[in-house]
């Protein structure tokens, strides 16, 4: 037997498209051979699948589940996106362990499907989409570029404009949004108090080097609406997006203790203190020897213990995103547990670490205005 081996069990991709159509494919791999595919490693090793046209590979997936053993199955589904040209085209989809070998070179075929491209005229999302991907493709997309399911279902792509909780695709169709700006429109889009206030901001010359009261006023109400007995009197630093006041918070937890190490649950933005430990191959960001940063599971005081028992020493934060999303990134669990953060606060404080509350998703959002206050936890920041 194999070492490197697949069985592509059944697979739902369409073999005759409009041109540039994008489709949801799904993929059902079975492990014929003895090899344990693993969708991460630090050595950048891992099993992954690659996608090609007519010869030149456009996407590379990795597989939905961590590791798949000899002998199991597993579905994989993602975007694909058709040429522009019409005809007949070459789609490649294999299995590669990256750095190390293509399946078929292990005497494994991929699989391989002619698709026939048709001749009907280009539509003005799937014209969009291929503008988009040509020059400005990093967009942040909930529906991966995908305007129709295959029942007819139709989702927005591109968004013409947005009112209160609907917004309207470029064909005029109206959906309700869910999203709500990933989170940040509370009141609903285009609120006319906001845009309002908005406007007469902008006709005040904000955008200068010098503070303005209004930023003392804000930073007032924030330190009113987050204060606690530990922290009564607590300081306010601005930043434009969660990622900024996540790595503003770790380094100032290092420098405080003038310790390294950062124990973490949940999801803390895009730069370089958090997605080190994704890895190189999938961040561009070089993997540090020992590594600095640790995650430990949503309410699993196992995983915590074990790295707490092994870190403590170097241990500069302890952080947790406080929201059923921070259970493993894919989906959502229970309601937060009082009694664990306060135990994995203890633990902090008790190796002189500092204790990070990440409310990007919950402050002002949940119910009693934050986790902290609702918990009656106490981060230091």
């Amino acid at each position: 037997m194999s070492s490197h081996a697949v069985r592509y069990v059944a697979h739902s991709v369409e073999q005759r498209v409009p041109p540039g159509h994008v489709g949801l494919a799904r993929i059902e791999l079975e492990n014929t051979g003895t090899l344990t595919w693993e969708a991460t490693s630090p050595r950048g090793d891992h099993v992954g699948v690659a996608v090609a046209w007519n010869g030149v590979v456009v996407a590379n997936h990795v597989l939905p589940r961590g590791r798949v053993g000899p002998r199991e199955t597993v579905t994989l589904r993602f975007a694909l996106e058709a040429p522009l040209a019409p005809g007949v085209h070459r789609l490649r989809i294999e299995l590669v362990q990256y750095q190390v070998a293509r399946f078929e070179e292990r005497g494994s075929p991929p699989l391989d499907l002619d698709v026939v491209v048709t001749s009907a005229p280009l539509d003005a999302c799937a014209a969009d989409w291929a503008r988009a991907q040509a020059h400005d493709p990093w967009h942040y997309l909930p529906t991966r570029g995908i305007a129709r399911a295959a029942d007819g279902t139709s989702f927005p792509v591109f968004v013409e404009r947005a009112q209160g909780c609907h917004m309207w695709d470029q064909s005029g169709r109206r959906y309700i949004d869910y999203t709500m700006g990933w989170g940040t429109v509370l009141l609903g889009y285009a609120d006319p108090r906001i845009g309002a206030a908005i406007s007469a901001a902008t006709a005040s010359g904000a955008v200068v080097a010098w503070p303005q009261r209004v930023e003392l006023e804000v930073a007032r109400m924030l330190a009113e609406d987050f204060s606690s007995p530990r922290v009564p009197e607590p300081m306010v630093c601005f930043g434009k997006n969660g990622s900024d006041a996540c790595t503003f918070a770790v380094r100032m937890a290092r420098v405080a203790t003038g310790r390294r190490t950062v124990l973490f649950c949940g999801y803390h933005g895009w730069q370089d203190f958090w997605v080190e430990q994704v890895g190189f191959e999938r961040t561009g960001v070089p993997a540090r020897e020992p590594a600095l940063i640790h995650r430990y599971g949503f309410h699993d005081r196992a995983s915590f213990a074990a790295l707490y028992e092994r870190h403590r020493a170097d241990l500069a934060a302890v952080m947790i995103e406080p929201s059923p999303w921070a259970g493993d990134g894919l989906g959502f669990e229970g309601d937060t547990d009082a009694a664990f953060l306060a135990e994995i606060a203890a633990a902090a404080r008790a190796a002189g670490a500092v204790f990070i509350l990440d409310e990007i998703l919950t402050g002002y959002r949940y119910p009693g205005g934050s986790v902290q206050r609702a918990k009656r936890i106490a981060p230091d920041l």
